[in-house]
């Protein structure tokens, strides 16, 4: 058995996301692996744990409790060294609630390859990891930069991937930030910003990508709402115009602010073309603030992500380097 230990520093860095593709690459090519959380957050675990075995089709495995527990790290040891017998690869999922001693620890204990998940962030400074992955030596396989911005993409092998190579880290692929990996349902979209459903509740649901303000631009509505794909339509309820430029386009919701009724024909179209109409009491300004942090509460917790990443990820990564380092050909 080979386990690999994959860690950040940051949390909502893409582990879940990147472990899950993985398991899923490998079960592909008829290594059977498996994904376990190590115990972090309680709610952020379960929807996890939930997550790899929906995708995944995996068994729930008992890990111990981080808080009822004497020795949590040579529990957790013994717990994931038993999986040796049935799995060709075990992949865990660090937390970065984990104190590196602890988890250094960990990884030691299992004989583990590390790789290191760096979630974007442009004030984190690259140094930091020189000081707590300084002896992790050869059994550190490198970094993965995630969710880099577009614009950072085609600069990324002039500063970022040196920088890290200047600490003695290697690179082993840079991915790009992608708004179908970071889509949220509209049953969250609802939930998060209290809202309810004036229609289409029952409709089969598109995810949500990307959120469009409606009446901001200077182009016609029909234009603007035909540059994206599975949009969110903020729209006020008294724009009827606007409301209905946009049900000429292939739109996830309408979401109208300000608590007025939408009139007949608006309901009407929208019904016909199976477009829900999400209604909230806020004013537009409001409704975007509450959703400027909305991509904090997607998951990856859909076969069409998971399809879509397997393929992403693929593109953007050394696999063949980690196949390699894990003892198993690709």
């Amino acid at each position: 058995m080979s386990v690999l230990y994959v860690q950040s520093t940051q949390k909502g860095s893409g582990k879940t996301a990147f472990c899950t593709s993985l398991a899923k690459l490998l079960n592909d090519q008829s290594k059977k692996s498996i994904v376990v959380k190590v115990n972090s957050d309680a709610d952020e675990f379960d929807i996890d744990t939930s997550s790899f075995n929906l995708l995944l089709g995996q068994k729930t495995i008992k890990l111990p409790d981080l808080n009822n527990s004497k020795d949590y790290i040579k529990e957790l040891s013994s717990a994931i060294k038993k999986l040796e017998k049935d799995y060709d690869v075990v992949i865990v999922e660090g937390s970065y609630h984990l104190d590196i001693k602890d988890a250094t620890q960990l990884w030691n204990n299992l004989s583990a390859k590390i790789i290191l998940i760096h979630g974007y962030e442009l004030d984190y400074k690259i140094e930091n990891y020189s000081k707590e992955y300084k002896n992790v030596g050869e059994n550190l396989i490198g970094v993965l930069i995630n969710k880099l911005p577009r614009y950072q993409v085609s600069t990324a092998g002039d500063s970022i991937v040196p920088s890290f190579e200047s600490i003695g880290i290697n690179c082993i692929g840079v991915v790009p930030e992608n708004r179908k990996l970071v889509g949220i349902s509209l049953d969250q979209l609802v939930s998060h910003i209290g809202g309810k459903y004036i229609i289409g509740e029952d409709f089969d649901k598109s995810p949500i990508e990307s959120i469009v303000i409606g009446g901001t631009g200077l182009d016609s509505g029909e234009v603007t709402f035909s540059k994206r794909s599975n949009q969110a339509i903020v729209i006020r309820s008294d724009r009827p115009d606007i409301q209905m430029a946009a049900l000429r386009n292939e739109i996830s919701c309408l979401l109208v602010t300000d608590g007025l009724n939408i009139i007949e024909y608006v309901y009407y179209e929208a019904e016909n073309q199976n477009v829900p109409i999400i209604g909230v009491e806020k004013s537009t300004i409001e409704i975007m603030e509450t959703l400027s942090n909305v991509s904090e509460i997607s998951k990856f917790d859909t076969n069409e992500k998971l399809d879509f990443s397997k393929t992403f990820f693929s593109e953007n990564i050394d696999l063949d380097l980690i196949c390699q380092q894990i003892g198993i050909s690709s």
